[in-house]
């Protein structure tokens, strides 16, 4: 027979339902055929053997192709892979004695015809050079290349190195590249705004150093006030909560504590100031009446910032604390028929400053949350303060 120039190994997803696959290019012998499964994710391959059985494959041969025929479909994971593998000997006897023997020579150049089909798709597939170009691909021996990177020395030859250390990496990127978590390196570079969150304490915050001399957001609320218990003293008045030196860049005051006597004020809300965007009180706390011979009077509510998470003033119960770092007020104390309930604490002022050009560093603190008194009952803590910082 004749070999058409055409090799090319068939390579097809399978649909979990096709069992049989054809290609126009010969085989020659049904022997030299090579079936594989390759997983479409991994991309492992696995042989299939020929026979009939279910995991097996048959195969057909005509003169210009053949027909594989698969015991099990492939499914939709799964590539099966054709090619050909035909055997590198000589096995025909020629014999002068017979006379020309046309299809014996035929038959042996048809082999070899395949032999270098084959060959050439392989070479196809290899990293190759152009010509002319004198570069020495050849590796390093076994024990030279072991657990090392293949890589190209200046001129361009094959050599090895341990990878990641020849690989130059800015100053800047050194950080980055050694966080100890994906969300520690985006801290570092401020991507999409990844904020800086301070719940407490005082001292200096260092802007990350890709974020020096690029745009800041901050926002800041003083601590609550605390709750008053019914028929006991003066609550505690939040902690101011500041950013930059002096409270330059937003000072937000606390709000004051509530009253255990009945009073129908409540904590005053603390004032901000220095925010170059936006000032805003805190919300004053609600009030709470004085006693009655015949009823309880429930405590006051605490004054709400604009983060909420104000604590409830109690019903037969002591007051409820503000949430943490949410510089509102506690809720003021139930009382009795004999003893005044208690009024809630005023939220921290609440402060935003835009920045366009961040420093490197910057003083703050965080105001602490305002305590509450205990009588008759008990009323209940402010929410601490917080500086939020975000990379816009």
């Amino acid at each position: 027979m004749t070999l058409a120039n055409n090799y090319a190994p068939l390579r097809q997803l399978g649909n979990g339902t096709t069992t049989q696959f054809s290609a126009l290019w010969q085989m020659i012998s049904a022997t030299y055929a090579v079936v594989q499964l390759e997983d479409a994710t991994t991309h492992a391959l696995t042989p299939v053997t020929q026979g009939a059985g279910a995991n097996q494959y048959q195969i057909a041969l005509t003169n210009s192709g053949w027909t594989v025929t698969m015991g099990t479909a492939p499914t939709s994971s799964q590539f099966i892979n054709v090619s050909r593998s035909t055997s590198l000997d000589q096995a025909d006897s020629y014999r002068t004695s017979k006379g020309f023997q046309g299809e014996v020579e035929e038959n042996s150049f048809d082999k070899l015809t395949a032999i270098v089909q084959e060959n050439a798709n392989v070479l196809s597939r290899n990293i190759s050079v152009l010509l002319g170009d004198a570069t020495n691909l050849v590796l390093p021996q076994a024990s030279v290349r072991a657990n090392q990177f293949l890589s190209f020395d200046a001129s361009g030859n094959v050599t090895v190195s341990a990878g990641i250390s020849n690989i130059a990496i800015s100053a800047a990127m050194v950080p980055v590249v050694q966080a100890a978590t994906v969300l520690a390196a985006f801290n570092l570079l401020a991507v999409n705004g990844a904020p800086s969150v301070l719940t407490s304490g005082s001292g200096t915050f260092t802007i990350p150093t890709a974020r020096v001399g690029k745009p800041i957001r901050v926002r800041g609320v003083g601590g609550g006030g605390g709750g008053a218990g019914g028929g006991g003293s003066l609550a505690g008045t939040g902690g101011t909560t500041s950013f930059g030196t002096s409270g330059a860049l937003g000072n937000a005051l606390g709000g004051t504590g509530g009253v255990g006597t009945g009073s129908p004020n409540g904590g005053t809300g603390g004032v901000a100031t220095n925010g170059t965007t936006i000032n805003i009180q805190g919300g004053a706390g609600c009030g709470a009446f004085a006693t009655s011979s015949s009823f309880v009077i429930g405590g006051g509510n605490g004054g709400v910032s604009p983060l909420g998470g104000a604590g409830l003033g109690g019903v037969s119960s002591s007051g409820i604390a503000a949430a943490v770092n949410s510089g509102s007020g506690g809720g003021g104390g139930n009382g009795n028929v004999s003893t005044s309930s208690g009024s809630g604490g005023g939220a921290g002022g609440y402060f935003e400053t835009y920045i366009a050009s961040a420093a490197s560093s910057y003083a703050y603190a965080v105001g602490a949350a305002g305590t509450a008194t205990s009588s008759a009952s008990s009323g209940g803590t402010g929410g601490s303060g917080v500086i939020i910082i975000e990379y816009v």
